[in-house]
């Protein structure tokens, strides 16, 4: 999980791990939901919830290969059934997240270094 530009990988690396939050379904469920357009909708949906009511982030990226810019709309209309539309961050699908992977893995090098050089992105606005 990525959060103000840093990796957060908990105490145990497992921070991040959406599918392990209670749905209410087993894992095997979960994944066939995840083959259907709606069922995608619903899980992305509780996920999404669940993230913004406890980190109250300006953005979130949906990655992977399911998400597509054609379900946002959904997406947004089930969030906004739980959270305030004031709360609501702006939600984008990023499907290849090569280039945030190498930036990534850049940043956690240069900051394992004895020097501790660290990268900080410009907020030139």
């Amino acid at each position: 999980m990525n959060m103000i530009g840093q990796i957060l990988s908990g105490n145990t690396k497992f921070a991040g791990e959406a599918s392990f939050l209670p749905f209410g379904i087993s894992r095997e469920e979960q994944l066939l939901q995840l083959q259907t357009d709606e069922g995608f909708v619903r899980l992305a949906v509780q996920t999404l919830t669940s993230i913004i009511a406890l980190i109250n982030p300006v953005s979130i990226a949906i990655t992977g290969d399911l998400p597509r810019e054609a379900q946002l709309i959904k997406i947004y209309e089930g969030c906004v059934e739980y959270i305030p539309k004031e709360h609501m961050p702006k939600l984008f699908v990023k499907n290849d997240t090569n280039e945030e992977y190498m930036k990534g893995m850049v940043t956690e090098t240069l900051e394992s270094r004895a020097y501790h050089l660290r990268v900080i992105k410009k907020n030139n606005g």
